[in-house]
């Protein structure tokens, strides 16, 4: 079971907006507090093997784009990025203790790599040919 109340995601301090938004859809959440309410309640509610971005945001009531948009907005920008790190780092103990091809797979959507890239790449003097270099 995932305790919530032993995580450092409950010490996020919220950060004010300085200047309103004016026009637009109205927010989901007027306030942070009132995210990270919804987040934790997500949280508490699901073993911590079965968080998933899209929970989260069906638990919450929006899109995996709106969420990102809240990411993106002041205030709010640390919230979103800690509940998508406790996301990931679900992912990451399932794969430590599974070995699923399914962890890797959401790893990779969270930006993780598993191969090794070569530039192939030769860089040539401008005064020379690739026949000089035969």
């Amino acid at each position: 079971m995932f305790f919530l109340a032993n995580h450092r995601f409950l010490n996020i301090r919220v950060k004010t907006m300085t200047k309103p938004i004016v026009g637009g859809r109205p927010l989901l959440f007027e306030k942070p507090e009132e995210l990270i309410e919804k987040i934790n309640q997500y949280f508490s509610s699901v073993k911590q093997e079965e968080l998933t971005i899209t929970g989260l945001c069906l638990a919450i009531g929006t899109s995996k784009q709106v969420l990102s948009d809240y990411g993106d907005r002041s205030g709010y920008g640390e919230i979103v990025a800690e509940a998508k790190l406790i996301v990931e780092n679900s992912y990451e103990l399932s794969l430590r203790k599974h070995g699923r091809t399914g962890d890797i797979f959401a790893l990779k959507n969270f930006g993780w790599k598993d191969k090794t890239e070569v530039d192939v790449n030769a860089k040539i003097k401008h005064d020379e040919t690739i026949d000089d270099l035969i």
